[in-house]
């Protein structure tokens, strides 16, 4: 499990109650990009009529790689997928006197307990990490351009938000989008993701945010995904799914155990859901 950047030590209070994987047939049933470069891998790739070809595997149906790969129909990733798929979890470290434990699932999924602000569980044993799941966190998906030259890159954007999803009772989520990216002029050739998790919710029923209280700012707190940050964000294909490691919701670099402004936040924002 990792996590995002440094803060202030603070004491917990006592929240209120309330590369692309290739589909193809014959001989070798699945091979990657990387793989179909190489020679020896003698594949037929399927196309979906109207999808296109991942830049890179085959430029145009014709197209020979590695003197083996050889495209036999129409351009396209086989069976059609345009879209990516991520998946991970987000859990935090849960040290309220009062809660819905139970409704959470703790990392190994068992049902959510107490562990208070003493550090203690209620058998008496130590408790200073409490990871619960970070049930109603939503986690947004960014498209990332870097590197262009902005008064001529007019289709380029440093973030495009393309999609969100809420994590679940279990801490896990699951986001599925068309890794659009029509700037042609970045660092990158493939699109790159960021994810970033938020305590803000809104639903058709109900909304719910924890801002930052400095009195300027409407932002709720948010930390970006490990392995798929704004600066260091995650190249993606369509075509794939992604299992990211779990996130801990912690500022990188700071203690897990000790409370923090982002700690204390992800707290009061769990008792928020609990009252739904």
């Amino acid at each position: 499990m990792r996590c995002g950047s440094p803060s202030t030590t603070k004491s917990w209070p006592a929240p209120p109650i309330g590369a692309a994987a290739i589909a193809v047939t014959a001989l070798a049933g699945h091979v990657t990009a990387d793989q179909a470069t190489r020679p020896g891998t003698a594949v037929n790739i399927v196309a979906a009529p109207g999808a296109t070809m991942n830049p890179g595997v085959a430029a145009r149906v014709g197209d020979t790689l590695g003197g083996q790969l050889r495209v036999i129909g129409q351009q396209g990733i086989a069976g059609g997928s345009s879209t990516v798929t991520i998946r991970g979890r987000v859990f935090f470290n849960d040290r309220r006197n009062h809660g819905l434990f139970s409704t959470r699932r703790e990392l190994d999924g068992d049902e959510g307990t107490k562990c208070g602000t003493d550090g203690l569980f209620n058998d008496g044993t130590s408790c200073s990490l409490h990871w619960l799941a970070g049930y109603y966190m939503v986690v947004d998906v960014f498209e990332r351009d870097t590197g262009y030259f902005a008064p001529s890159a007019w289709d380029c954007t440093q973030s495009d938000k393309l999609a969100s999803a809420a994590v679940g009772y279990n801490g896990s989520f699951s986001v599925t989008f068309t890794p659009t990216d029509e700037c042609d002029s970045d660092d990158w050739v493939n699109p790159r993701i960021a994810l970033q998790v938020r305590l803000r919710f809104n639903g058709d029923d109900y909304s719910f945010s924890m801002n930052h209280d400095d009195g300027l700012s409407s932002s709720p707190y948010a930390l970006y995904y490990p392995d798929a940050t704004h600066d260091a964000p995650l190249m993606v294909t369509a075509g794939n799914t992604y299992e990211l490691v779990d996130m801990a919701f912690n500022p990188a670099g700071t203690s897990q155990s000790v409370a923090n402004d982002t700690s204390i936040a992800a707290n009061y924002y769990a008792t928020l859901v609990d009252s739904v």
